[in-house]
C-alpha cells in the first residue's frame, strides 16, 4: 500500500499471547481504527488497512 508500518510489540511480556501486531495504512493513510474485523476484502479495495497480528493475518487483500 505504500505507506509506512506501525508496529507494537509487548516487551513486559513477551509469552503472552497478544505480543506482537504490524498494520499498513491504506492508500486514505488512515487506520480504519483501534480494532479490526477478522477477514480478507478486495484486492483493487485500496483504502483498508492491512493488519497481522501474533503470527496470523487479521486483515489481508484477497479476491472473493
Amino acid at each position: 500500500w505504500k505507506n509506512e508500518y506501525e508496529y507494537r510489540l509487548n516487551l513486559s511480556d513477551p509469552t503472552n499471547s497478544q505480543t506482537m501486531a504490524i498494520r499498513c495504512r491504506g492508500r486514505n493513510a488512515t487506520f480504519d481504527g483501534t480494532s479490526y474485523t477478522v477477514g480478507s476484502f478486495q484486492p483493487t479495495d485500496y483504502d483498508q488497512d492491512i493488519v497481522w497480528a501474533d503470527g496470523l493475518f487479521v486483515r489481508w487483500p484477497e479476491a472473493q
